[in-house]
């Protein structure tokens, strides 16, 4: 069908790119089959699959901010443990108040002892 006589937008649009005797060969049931079937399908997958690659984008983001905080405290309380080792406090009592592990605290102190 000529673009000229057609009233379908999207195969007028069409036309334009490609000039008018190659879309006034096709027929409109092939155009409109094109436009409807398998485009449509494709155009649906490829939603989807944005849709999909956003949402694990957006999870792993999430994942990544947890993770993220969870070393920032640690950090925090290493360096408190630091501190407290700096102002003589016993290994307990920074086990105690920190949180943090014997074997981690010790190896606190024992870095102390290289440095000085």
């Amino acid at each position: 069908m000529c673009p000229a006589k057609c009233h379908n937008p999207r195969i007028v649009s069409l036309c334009k790119g490609y000039g008018t005797e190659a879309w006034c060969k096709i027929d409109q049931k092939l155009a409109n089959y094109f436009l409807e079937g398998p485009l449509k399908e494709r155009l649906k997958m490829t939603r989807v699959g944005i849709e999909l690659r956003n949402e694990g984008i957006e999870e792993g983001m999430k994942e990544g901010i947890k993770e993220g905080i969870k070393v920032g405290i640690k950090k925090a309380k290493l360096e408190d443990a630091s501190k407290m080792i700096t102002k003589g406090y016993n290994i307990d009592d920074i086990i105690e108040i920190t949180g943090l592990r014997k074997e981690e605290v010790r190896k606190l102190y024992e870095l102390r002892k290289e440095k000085h």
